[in-house]
């Protein structure tokens, strides 16, 4: 093997390597993005939870008080 032809190999090997660790943190910020995404959504359900419980008991308390009636 040449120089010049294990030269050309370390540089391709050193290319393939970038390449892989730019896709591993394409990857990884992917990920963060859709976590960051279903935390949101998750956030977004509790609190519409929340409120059609609030407004639940709400009604539950008015319809008590009318049977009082």
């Amino acid at each position: 093997m040449t120089l010049s032809t294990l030269l050309i190999h370390v540089l391709n090997f050193q290319d393939s390597e970038e390449g892989r660790r730019r896709e591993e943190e394409r990857r990884r910020r992917r990920a963060e993005r859709l976590a960051a995404m279903a935390a949101r959504a998750i956030a977004e359900r509790e609190e519409a939870v929340a409120r059609l419980e609030g407004e639940k008991a709400g009604l539950e308390k008015l319809l008590a008080e009318r049977e009082k009636e």
